[in-house]
């Protein structure tokens, strides 16, 4: 690299090893260098945007410093000087918040910036605030990470950081942000642990109407204070996407999976402001409405994976049959048990999970480990009993094909009969 050109890392990760964490990836940015130099010290441009490029060694990103321009509505409407004389000062400054404007040089010594001292001040006083408030308005999506940063990081907003994410939310301009970038916030927020915080912190600033009305009408849907005492469906939800916050590590469940737990928890009550509201706060029939509602194009515009869909269509519909699980018939039980399998693709675990947020959000201690795992332990013995029960070659003989599914099903039940009865 020329002399010419410096490098510096910035933003989360020396944010992060500041605060005493673990800090994960290295972003840098590149000052007094030109996108032909970069190419030519063997770096390799990636993104069809604004260019980025990976070192050629550790293939972390590099980023040119530059200075946006506002050239439209939205969270694209924008365009870059990418000039080798913009400084570092200036890259800094068209930045989102102060905490992330922390700058190390490459042997991860911190350097002295125009930003510094309001940097380090807020860092240590662990609060959110604009770096600067013209710039900040041009980007919408910036209400939304407002939001994240402070659920993820603990930190609280300043009033002035708080009171432009509202004028940004009222005034419109979330509507205009891609609902992909919207959803991958709260990807974000789930993959930290941080999912009650940060739709509490949405709903705070008013941003949660902006793709998603249903999940902000949840907030006015009055609940019984006897079983939900925040009063509202909103903050039911809130606490059972805490419990799960506080609780996802103790299951052994991938990336995906969890995202998907999030999502069903987040949308199991999404029916209740559906209901008829001459009998609130009673919310008869929400989980057929919610289940009704996420039927249509809803997920498709939260952008949410097919299974993740198909977990959060089944955890509405069915959580309220889980907790009523013990009075059901033998034959109703064994049903749903094959149902559960089927509609969570052999991972009863993530149906379970989701409806134990929902029963336990407003209880301490670790009673839901033994629900769990004698709920798990109950359905696992009825499935896997029950599949290796088949049809003999004489019984399939003796009855036409449209009958058979329905004698296996008796045949199983009739074995299964004494242990349905006693769980």
């Amino acid at each position: 690299m020329k002399k010419t050109m410096k490098r510096y890392i910035v933003g989360g990760y020396v944010r992060d090893k500041l605060s005493g964490k673990s800090p994960q990836d290295r972003d840098w940015v590149v000052v007094g260098a030109t996108e032909a130099e970069m190419l030519a010290a063997g770096f390799q441009r990636v993104g069809a945007g604004f260019p980025v490029f990976l070192h050629p060694d550790t293939k972390e990103d590099h980023a040119l410093a530059r200075k946006d321009i506002k050239t439209g509505a939205g969270h694209r409407g924008f365009a870059f000087d990418f000039s080798k004389d913009v400084t570092l000062d200036e890259d800094l400054l068209r930045r989102d918040f102060t905490v992330n404007c922390l700058v190390t040089d490459e042997s991860e010594n911190l350097i002295k910036t125009a930003l510094n001292e309001r940097a380090l001040r807020d860092l240590e006083n662990r609060t959110l605030d604009i770096v600067d408030i013209n710039h900040f308005a041009e980007d919408p999506l910036r209400a939304v990470r407002a939001a994240r940063f402070a659920a993820t990081l603990g930190f609280k907003m300043t009033e002035r950081t708080r009171a432009e994410c509202v004028r940004m939310a009222d005034s419109g301009e979330l509507s205009f942000l891609p609902a992909e970038r919207f959803c991958a916030e709260f990807i974000k927020a789930f993959d930290a642990k941080s999912g009650g915080a940060f739709v509490e912190n949405l709903h705070d600033l008013k941003a949660l109407s902006a793709y998603c009305p249903a999940l902000e009408s949840l907030f006015s849907c009055p609940e019984k204070v006897k079983y939900h005492p925040e009063g509202h469906t909103g903050g039911h939800v809130v606490n059972a996407l805490k419990w799960l916050d506080r609780n996802i590590d103790s299951f052994d469940l991938n990336k995906q999976d969890r995202q998907s737990v999030y999502w069903a928890v987040l949308l199991h009550d999404i029916g209740k402001p559906l209901t008829d509201p001459a009998e609130f706060p009673r919310h008869i029939g929400h989980d057929k409405l919610g289940a009704d509602l996420l039927r249509t194009d809803f997920c498709a515009r939260l952008k949410l994976p097919s299974f993740t869909a198909k977990l959060c269509r089944f955890v509405c519909e069915n959580h309220m049959r889980f907790h009523h699980f013990p009075e059901m018939r033998k034959a109703t039980k064994f049903d749903f048990v094959f149902d559960i399998y089927k509609r969570t693709d052999d991972k009863p675990m993530l149906f379970l999970i989701a409806c134990l947020a929902d029963r336990y959000c407003n209880r301490t201690g670790d009673g839901w480990r033994k629900d769990f795992k004698d709920a798990l332990g109950f359905i696992s013995t009825v499935y896997e009993q029950a599949s290796a029960i088949r049809l003999t070659a004489e019984e399939i003989d003796a009855l036409p094909p449209e009958k058979r599914a329905e004698a296996l099903r008796q045949k199983r039940l009739a074995a299964l009969s004494d242990f349905l009865f006693s769980s």
